[in-house]
Protein backbone atom coordinates (compact mmCIF):
# COMPACT_ATOMS: atom_id res chain seq x y z
CA UNK A 1 0.00 0.00 0.00
CA UNK A 2 1.29 3.46 -0.86
CA UNK A 3 1.42 6.10 1.85
CA UNK A 4 0.07 9.48 0.80
CA UNK A 5 -0.20 12.89 2.42
CA UNK A 6 -3.97 12.43 2.59
CA UNK A 7 -3.69 9.13 4.45
CA UNK A 8 -1.19 10.61 6.92
CA UNK A 9 -3.38 13.64 7.68
CA UNK A 10 -6.48 11.46 8.04
CA UNK A 11 -4.68 9.19 10.52
CA UNK A 12 -3.37 12.17 12.51
CA UNK A 13 -6.88 13.58 12.77
CA UNK A 14 -8.08 10.27 14.21
CA UNK A 15 -5.67 10.54 17.15
CA UNK A 16 -5.77 14.28 17.82
CA UNK A 17 -6.72 15.59 21.26
CA UNK A 18 -8.58 18.91 21.26
CA UNK A 19 -7.67 19.54 24.90
CA UNK A 20 -3.98 19.08 24.05
CA UNK A 21 -4.22 21.38 21.03
CA UNK A 22 -4.24 24.62 23.05
CA UNK A 23 -1.31 23.48 25.16
CA UNK A 24 0.64 22.57 22.02
CA UNK A 25 -0.07 25.98 20.49
CA UNK A 26 1.45 27.66 23.54
CA UNK A 27 4.59 25.52 23.20
CA UNK A 28 5.10 26.48 19.54
CA UNK A 29 3.80 30.04 19.17
CA UNK A 30 6.09 30.89 16.25
CA UNK A 31 5.31 27.99 13.92
CA UNK A 32 3.59 28.80 10.64
CA UNK A 33 1.90 25.41 10.63
CA UNK A 34 -1.54 24.69 11.98
CA UNK A 35 -1.61 22.50 15.08
CA UNK A 36 -3.90 19.50 15.41
CA UNK A 37 -3.05 18.54 18.98
CA UNK A 38 -1.49 15.09 18.62
CA UNK A 39 0.81 13.86 21.37
CA UNK A 40 4.35 12.91 20.30
CA UNK A 41 4.23 9.25 21.46
CA UNK A 42 1.18 8.73 19.24
CA UNK A 43 2.91 10.32 16.25
CA UNK A 44 5.93 8.11 16.88
CA UNK A 45 3.70 5.02 17.04
CA UNK A 46 2.03 6.00 13.77
CA UNK A 47 5.41 6.48 12.09
CA UNK A 48 6.39 2.93 13.04
CA UNK A 49 3.14 1.55 11.64
CA UNK A 50 3.96 3.08 8.26
CA UNK A 51 7.07 0.94 7.86
CA UNK A 52 5.04 -1.58 5.89
CA UNK A 53 3.89 1.08 3.38
CA UNK A 54 5.44 2.04 0.06
CA UNK A 55 6.94 5.45 0.94
CA UNK A 56 8.38 6.54 -2.39
CA UNK A 57 5.65 9.04 -3.27
CA UNK A 58 5.18 10.19 0.31
CA UNK A 59 8.79 11.30 0.67
CA UNK A 60 8.38 13.62 -2.30
CA UNK A 61 5.55 15.56 -0.63
CA UNK A 62 6.86 18.28 1.69
CA UNK A 63 4.04 20.84 1.46
CA UNK A 64 3.08 20.46 5.11
CA UNK A 65 -0.07 22.01 6.58
CA UNK A 66 0.33 20.85 10.17
CA UNK A 67 3.13 20.81 12.73
CA UNK A 68 2.39 17.19 13.53
CA UNK A 69 2.50 16.31 9.84
CA UNK A 70 6.01 17.74 9.67
CA UNK A 71 7.00 15.83 12.81
CA UNK A 72 5.57 12.61 11.36
CA UNK A 73 7.50 13.03 8.12
CA UNK A 74 10.76 13.46 10.05
CA UNK A 75 10.10 10.34 12.12
CA UNK A 76 9.28 8.28 9.04
CA UNK A 77 12.41 9.56 7.30
CA UNK A 78 14.58 8.67 10.29
CA UNK A 79 13.01 5.20 10.48
CA UNK A 80 13.61 4.54 6.78
CA UNK A 81 16.26 2.27 5.37
CA UNK A 82 16.95 4.51 2.39
CA UNK A 83 20.48 4.45 0.93
CA UNK A 84 22.45 7.22 2.61
CA UNK A 85 22.73 9.42 -0.49
CA UNK A 86 18.98 9.26 -1.09
CA UNK A 87 18.31 9.87 2.58
CA UNK A 88 20.49 12.99 2.56
CA UNK A 89 18.70 14.37 -0.49
CA UNK A 90 15.35 14.12 1.30
CA UNK A 91 16.93 15.53 4.45
CA UNK A 92 18.18 18.60 2.56
CA UNK A 93 14.62 19.26 1.43
CA UNK A 94 13.16 18.60 4.88
CA UNK A 95 15.39 20.82 7.02
CA UNK A 96 14.08 24.14 5.57
CA UNK A 97 10.57 23.01 6.56
CA UNK A 98 11.53 22.96 10.24
CA UNK A 99 10.11 26.09 11.86
CA UNK A 100 9.61 25.09 15.49
CA UNK A 101 11.80 23.74 18.26
CA UNK A 102 9.14 21.05 18.74
CA UNK A 103 9.88 19.74 15.26
CA UNK A 104 13.63 20.33 15.35
CA UNK A 105 14.51 18.83 18.70
CA UNK A 106 12.49 15.63 18.32
CA UNK A 107 13.86 15.04 14.84
CA UNK A 108 17.49 15.60 15.87
CA UNK A 109 17.22 13.28 18.87
CA UNK A 110 16.05 10.46 16.59
CA UNK A 111 18.55 11.07 13.79
CA UNK A 112 20.03 7.57 13.90
CA UNK A 113 22.34 8.18 10.96
CA UNK A 114 24.59 10.27 13.22
CA UNK A 115 25.45 7.09 15.10
CA UNK A 116 25.76 4.94 11.98
CA UNK A 117 27.76 7.39 9.83
CA UNK A 118 29.18 9.93 12.34
CA UNK A 119 31.81 11.51 10.10
CA UNK A 120 29.53 11.78 7.07
CA UNK A 121 26.74 13.32 9.13
CA UNK A 122 29.09 15.72 10.94
CA UNK A 123 30.21 17.05 7.57
CA UNK A 124 26.60 17.29 6.46
CA UNK A 125 25.59 19.25 9.57
CA UNK A 126 28.39 21.83 9.50
CA UNK A 127 26.99 24.10 6.75
CA UNK A 128 23.78 24.48 8.74
CA UNK A 129 25.72 25.85 11.71
CA UNK A 130 26.85 28.65 9.36
CA UNK A 131 23.36 29.31 7.99
CA UNK A 132 21.53 32.60 8.45
CA UNK A 133 18.27 30.76 9.18
CA UNK A 134 17.27 30.36 12.83
CA UNK A 135 16.06 26.77 12.73
CA UNK A 136 18.75 25.57 10.33
CA UNK A 137 21.34 26.68 12.89
CA UNK A 138 19.36 25.11 15.71
CA UNK A 139 19.17 21.88 13.72
CA UNK A 140 22.98 21.76 13.65
CA UNK A 141 23.31 22.65 17.33
CA UNK A 142 20.84 20.05 18.57
CA UNK A 143 22.35 17.33 16.37
CA UNK A 144 25.71 18.05 18.00
CA UNK A 145 24.10 18.06 21.47
CA UNK A 146 22.41 14.71 20.91
CA UNK A 147 25.16 12.86 19.06
CA UNK A 148 28.57 14.50 19.15
CA UNK A 149 29.47 15.69 22.63
CA UNK A 150 32.80 14.13 23.60
CA UNK A 151 35.99 15.30 25.24
CA UNK A 152 37.71 15.14 21.88
CA UNK A 153 35.05 17.32 20.26
CA UNK A 154 34.88 19.99 22.98
CA UNK A 155 37.35 22.42 21.30
CA UNK A 156 35.49 22.10 17.99
CA UNK A 157 32.12 22.64 19.64
CA UNK A 158 33.31 25.72 21.49
CA UNK A 159 34.84 27.18 18.34
CA UNK A 160 31.62 26.54 16.41
CA UNK A 161 29.31 28.26 18.90
CA UNK A 162 31.63 31.22 19.37
CA UNK A 163 31.55 31.85 15.64
CA UNK A 164 27.78 31.75 15.23
CA UNK A 165 26.59 35.17 14.19
CA UNK A 166 22.94 35.08 15.18
CA UNK A 167 20.94 36.56 18.02
CA UNK A 168 17.81 34.59 17.14
CA UNK A 169 16.11 33.31 20.28
CA UNK A 170 16.07 29.60 19.43
CA UNK A 171 19.69 29.75 18.29
CA UNK A 172 20.88 31.35 21.51
CA UNK A 173 18.81 28.96 23.61
CA UNK A 174 20.26 26.08 21.59
CA UNK A 175 23.80 27.26 22.26
CA UNK A 176 23.10 27.58 25.99
CA UNK A 177 21.57 24.11 26.11
CA UNK A 178 24.50 22.63 24.20
CA UNK A 179 27.14 24.27 26.41
CA UNK A 180 25.32 23.37 29.64
CA UNK A 181 25.10 19.74 28.48
CA UNK A 182 28.83 19.82 27.73
CA UNK A 183 29.33 21.07 31.30
CA UNK A 184 27.28 18.21 32.74
CA UNK A 185 29.49 15.71 30.93
CA UNK A 186 32.84 17.51 31.33
CA UNK A 187 32.51 19.88 34.30
CA UNK A 188 36.18 20.64 34.91
CA UNK A 189 36.95 21.51 31.29
CA UNK A 190 33.79 23.57 30.83
CA UNK A 191 34.18 25.35 34.17
CA UNK A 192 37.64 26.51 33.09
CA UNK A 193 36.19 27.66 29.78
CA UNK A 194 33.37 29.65 31.38
CA UNK A 195 35.76 31.30 33.82
CA UNK A 196 38.00 32.66 31.06
CA UNK A 197 35.86 35.23 29.28
CA UNK A 198 34.24 33.04 26.62
CA UNK A 199 33.19 34.77 23.41
CA UNK A 200 29.48 34.48 24.09
CA UNK A 201 26.70 37.05 24.20
CA UNK A 202 25.58 38.12 27.65
CA UNK A 203 22.27 36.31 27.13
CA UNK A 204 23.91 33.02 26.08
CA UNK A 205 26.48 33.21 28.89
CA UNK A 206 23.88 33.84 31.60
CA UNK A 207 21.43 31.31 30.18
CA UNK A 208 24.19 28.67 30.07
CA UNK A 209 24.96 29.32 33.74
CA UNK A 210 21.25 29.13 34.63
CA UNK A 211 20.82 25.81 32.84
CA UNK A 212 23.88 24.43 34.65
CA UNK A 213 22.60 25.45 38.08
CA UNK A 214 19.14 24.09 37.26
CA UNK A 215 20.54 20.63 36.50
CA UNK A 216 20.37 17.93 39.14
CA UNK A 217 23.38 16.30 37.48
CA UNK A 218 25.80 19.10 38.46
CA UNK A 219 27.71 18.96 41.73
CA UNK A 220 26.67 21.60 44.27
CA UNK A 221 30.30 22.75 44.63
CA UNK A 222 30.14 24.04 41.07
CA UNK A 223 26.66 25.49 41.46
CA UNK A 224 27.70 27.67 44.41
CA UNK A 225 30.42 29.32 42.32
CA UNK A 226 28.43 29.52 39.09
CA UNK A 227 25.51 31.32 40.75
CA UNK A 228 27.92 34.20 41.42
CA UNK A 229 29.25 34.34 37.85
CA UNK A 230 26.22 35.89 36.16
CA UNK A 231 26.85 39.13 34.29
Amino acid sequence: MKLTKEIAISDLNKIKDNSYQEFSKKLSPDTKYQILGVRVPLIRKLAKEYKRYDLEEYFKCLDFEYLEECQLYGMILNNSKLPVNEYLEYLKRYIPKINSWAICDIFCAELKRCKKEPTLMWDFIMPYIKSDQEFEIRFGLICILDHYISLENLPKIISLVENINSNAYYVEMGIAWLLSTCFIKYPEEMFNYLCNEPKLTKFVYNKTLSKITDSYRVDEKYKEIIRKMHK
